[in-house]
């Protein structure tokens, strides 16, 4: 039995279907990636995994304990958002922002251990790396199992993406394992970095590794006839491209 399964889960916004009886399962310690086109649910499905929008059907279950809609809430999962908006001119660190979560001592301890420079920082003067990285560590308190990131990288420079990129691979090594779902239109950073793809338009078109999923036959499956590969110069680097 897989830790987090999602089963048959379909979901309505304004008599509009968005999900249609979507299933999928991540093991334990797992690094793996929602990928889609603009539209295709992928938000929505973390959102409705936490409970936050309504569910017409469907079971999620971690752990093997089915974990009822109204308690979805309470799911052992951190969660980033693809954008978080507020006042940059707001006179507030990186402590302070945890510590609305957490007491003063305990996100200043966390913080030390992942990224401790960031700590008295306002948050509005980070860069986009840094708000990611503030942002990662603030859905980690309180120590969840698994962590959800909807497009981590959007809105990042090089800099900022290698932050990321490190931070990742930083989460796939802790102890507890921690399991990682992210959601992503960057198919280079999915084929290097995660070990499961599902791809999804509204229902799950195909999954399983990178090299299975991340084929011009399933993109185009998924994104339509005008989608394609080009190759970067790294190896098992692509990239699917309109045109």
């Amino acid at each position: 039995m897989s830790y987090l399964e999602i089963d048959e889960l379909t979901v309505e916004l304004d008599g509009i279907r968005v999900l249609d009886r979507v299933s999928l399962a991540l093991e334990k310690g797992e690094v793996a990636a929602i990928v889609g086109p603009n539209g295709a649910g992928k938000t929505t499905l973390l959102k409705a995994v936490l409970g936050l929008v309504p569910v017409v059907s469907g079971t999620v279950s971690v752990a093997g304990r089915k974990v009822e809609p109204h308690h979805r809430g309470a799911l052992p999962i951190g969660y980033v958002p693809q954008r978080m908006e507020f006042d940059r001119g707001f006179p507030i660190t990186v402590a302070e922002f945890a510590g609305l979560r957490l007491s003063a001592a305990g996100p200043t301890a966390f913080l030390q251990h992942r990224g401790g420079h960031l700590a008295q920082r306002l948050l509005g003067r980070l860069s986009g790396g840094e708000l990611q990285r503030a942002l990662i560590a603030f859905a980690l308190l309180g120590n969840p199992e698994i962590l959800f990131l909807d497009e981590p990288l959007a809105g990042l420079d090089i800099s900022g993406e290698e932050t990321l990129y490190q931070l990742v691979d930083e989460l796939r090594r802790t102890s507890p394992p921690l399991t990682v779902l992210m959601v992503s239109h960057d198919l280079q950073v999915v084929y290097r970095r995660a070990s499961r793809v599902f791809c999804l338009n509204r229902s799950i078109v195909c999954s399983g590794s990178p090299t299975e999923v991340l084929t011009d036959e399933n993109l185009r499956r998924a994104y339509g006839a005008m989608v394609g590969f080009y190759e970067h110069d790294h190896p098992h680097s692509e990239e699917a491209v309109d045109g």
